[in-house]
């Protein structure tokens, strides 16, 4: 899908003539980043702030729009309530004893994953060019969350195999996402970044059939949210001139 944007975009270009310093240029490009998130609604239950790295492949049009296809991997170290989660398999002290007798530990972790769509305008506020200045942008996909359980010593048979799914509350569903940045198109191509704030939406339920922790199995609808501030470094194709790009 990817490679058809950027397709898509070498055949916009036709016959005149523009600079990235006095025109508004389309172009393709790819975007890599990294965002600190904070959890709200039912996700803060859980989990505590993570990170985000994302990346992105899209089209910005002549007219300052752009469109672009995002996937983001979402991780923390951090899970709330944890002692809640071995309490039917831990001693009245907490500790956890393997099979073989000793003591065992697990690593609790937040694993997660976006994929979706997004479009954005460029708006012409504290603008150095006509490519750059306010960007507003909204978006909609799929996210799914899970608890990763790591058995360190691999003496727990209660997180093992397929009894480890009991344990992961793994949630998926529809996110909406919405963003407002600060976005700079360089002309000499190398300084070309975009930062601001992302929030994120969604509706998610558990997938499970059967929560362990809690004895029961959880229907439903929960309703996270993700605030964050980001940073993305952007890799665009003007084509072969340093500052010219051809466009209808």
């Amino acid at each position: 899908i990817t490679i058809s944007l950027f397709s898509l975009a070498i055949s916009l270009s036709c016959s005149a003539q523009a600079t990235i310093k006095d025109s508004v240029i389309n172009c393709g490009f790819f975007s890599f980043g990294y965002s600190y998130q904070f959890p709200g609604g039912d996700l803060k239950k859980t989990f505590s702030s993570n990170s985000n790295f994302n990346i992105s492949g899209g089209l910005k049009l002549n007219r300052n729009w752009i469109a672009e296809l995002n996937g983001q991997y979402i991780f923390g170290g951090i899970v709330k309530n944890s002692t809640n989660l071995v309490k039917n398999f831990a001693t009245s002290d907490g500790y956890l004893i393997g099979i073989n007798g000793f003591f065992d530990q697990l690593v609790l972790n937040e694993r997660a994953f976006f994929i979706g769509a997004r479009v954005s305008k460029i708006l012409p506020i504290l603008n150095p060019n006509p490519n750059s200045g306010i960007k507003v942008g909204a978006g909609a996909g799929f996210i799914q969350h899970k608890i990763q359980v790591v058995d360190l010593g691999a003496q727990l048979p209660q997180v093992q195999n397929a009894y480890l799914k009991g344990y992961d509350h793994l949630s998926n569903g529809l996110a909406l996402t919405q963003e407002l940045d600060y976005i700079f198109f360089d002309p000499k191509r190398f300084t070309n970044i975009c930062f601001g704030f992302d929030f994120t939406e969604a509706f998610t339920q558990n997938r499970r059939s059967w929560n362990y922790a809690e004895m029961q199995q959880d229907t439903t609808l929960k309703h996270d949210l993700l605030f964050g501030f980001h940073v993305r470094w952007i890799v665009p194709f003007y084509g072969t001139h340093e500052d010219v790009f051809y466009y209808n």
